[in-house]
């Protein structure tokens, strides 16, 4: 399955309001059933996170932590993940364990035990 990405305000505004909140020490996600056969992933980097900089570089690294977790994802949500201040100098073990541990609770990853 290919990555989609969730571009629309409409979209991120749905995910906020009608989507499942887990949060973490680094991160916050909002995960809600699309109805299609993909997943759509989004990120919003708050503005005080820090420069632009700095805020792309956390998109960056979240992002390269979605790709690693893409083979076990399953389609039909909007994601919207949310970094937490934490997230800017945190190890990238712990952010893509994170990220991990988050999309598995929002039921959009796979378990290591489970089958396809």
């Amino acid at each position: 399955m290919q990555a989609v990405s969730l571009s629309s305000a409409a979209a991120f505004r749905l995910a906020y309001r009608e989507g499942r909140r887990l949060t973490d020490d680094l991160l916050a996600i909002y995960a809600r059933r699309n109805g299609l056969p993909v997943t759509r992933i989004g990120i919003s980097v708050r503005r005080s996170t820090g420069t632009a900089v700095r805020r792309n570089r956390v998109r960056r690294r979240v992002r390269e932590a979605i790709r690693l977790e893409h083979p076990q994802m399953g389609g039909g949500f909007d994601i919207v993940i949310v970094p937490r201040l934490p997230a800017a100098v945190a190890p990238f073990s712990a952010l893509r364990a994170a990220v991990h541990d988050l999309l598995q609770q929002a039921g959009v990853v796979r378990g290591a035990g489970e089958g396809s």
